[in-house]
This record gives structure tokens, C-alpha cells and sequence, in this order.
């Protein structure tokens, strides 16, 4: 059993891995970047970037596209999160239509990349 990953983020993966097809990334960072101004919720392993495979966000999409697939990728990732948690898209498109059913602070986070985040826990 891992104990360094919040049960929430890895029972996401798992259930999202049922229906999608996808990459992960920074499921849980053990760096302090040198300026120490990292707060991430990745260092605590309550967070995880997923990205790469079509439909979700991946090789096709820019940051301006919008896909209907990817929407209902990030609905039902959004209805598996409590109501503190983060959930970061690759642009304003799928902000609006997110902040529409979800609780979850929802925002633009394009820093890396195309990909979606999500964070559980208090903002």
C-alpha cells in the first residue's frame, strides 16, 4: 500500500483508467525547486497531472480547442473529488463549462503544458 498518495487522487486514476486512456505525471514531487516558492499540493502527493492520450487533451488539442470527449473526461474526474479540491484545465473553454457542475476550485493552468490537475485538500 502506498501511504505517500492521497487515497482520493489514486482512486481517480483508477476509476478514470475504466473508461480513458492517459499519462500521469507528477503524482507525487519530492523536490523543493531552488527558490523554495514551490506549495504544490504534488509535494504532499495530493495531486496529479494527467495529459497524452487522446481524447484527453493530448496529441490533437492546443490550448484554445475544445473537445467534448475531454469535457467528459473532466466531468466525471470532477464528480469523483470531494468539494476542496483543484482541478486545473488547459484553457478558459473548459473553466466555464467545469465551474458549471463542479465545487472544486476550478482554473487555467497551462505552466507545463497541455494537461489537467487535479488537487484535493483546502485552498
Amino acid at each position: 500500500i502506498c501511504t505517500d498518495i492521497d487515497i482520493v487522487i489514486l482512486n481517480l486514476i483508477a476509476i478514470l483508467s475504466h473508461n480513458f486512456t492517459f499519462t500521469i505525471s507528477s503524482l507525487k514531487r519530492n523536490y523543493i525547486p531552488t527558490n523554495g516558492s514551490e506549495t504544490s499540493y504534488h509535494l504532499t502527493g495530493k495531486a496529479v497531472d494527467i495529459s497524452g492520450s487522446n481524447p484527453i487533451n493530448g496529441n490533437t488539442l492546443n490550448y484554445t480547442d475544445y473537445n467534448t470527449e475531454t469535457q467528459k473526461f473532466i466531468n466525471e474526474a470532477s464528480s469523483l473529488l470531494g468539494s476542496t479540491c483543484q482541478i486545473g484545465l488547459p484553457n478558459n473553454l473548459y473553466v466555464m463549462s467545469t465551474k458549471k457542475i463542479s465545487n472544486c476550485n476550478v482554473f487555467t493552468d497551462i505552466g507545463t503544458g497541455a494537461h489537467i490537475h487535479f488537487a484535493v485538500g483546502g485552498y
